[in-house]
């Protein structure tokens, strides 16, 4: 499987004490070059970055993590992301949803979008994803 561990070795044997936890971050993108951009603008900005390329490979890497995930960043038109028994379905309560997407804020995205996630428009600075990550997590 294709995807990096979600756990470095310090944050391993941080174990937990008195350590302040970094948000861990799952990026669903099929598009390898634009998933290692985020990964290394998220990293750099002090979050832990699970890569996975679809669906799929997320609902693997979420029954194996040793970790709750803070927020999931998915392409918005990746099939099995969204809909009724879609990755964003199946989260966990207090996981945070980033959707990415190339639709303009007047495109219609039927059957795709999901009411109250913040979607953030593709192509987009290193400084908004970034921008927009902490507003995520800070659920503003």
């Amino acid at each position: 499987m294709p995807w990096r561990p979600f756990l470095s070795a310090q944050d391993r044997s941080a174990g937990g004490g008195g350590v302040r936890r970094r948000p861990g971050v799952l990026v669903v993108l099929r598009e390898d070059a634009l998933r290692a951009l985020i990964r290394r603008t998220l990293e750099d900005e002090g979050y832990r970055v699970l890569e996975v390329r679809d669906a799929a490979e997320a609902l693997v890497a979420l029954t194996v993590l040793e970790r709750s995930l803070d927020l999931v960043l998915a392409d918005l038109t990746e099939p099995g992301i969204t809909g009724s028994d879609g990755l964003v379905k199946r989260l966990a309560p207090t996981t945070r949803v980033l959707l990415l997407s190339l639709f303009t804020e007047d495109d219609t995205t039927p059957g795709r979008a999901v009411e109250g996630v913040p979607v953030l428009r593709n192509p987009f600075r290193s400084d908004a994803l970034r921008d927009k990550v902490r507003e995520v997590l800070e659920g503003r």
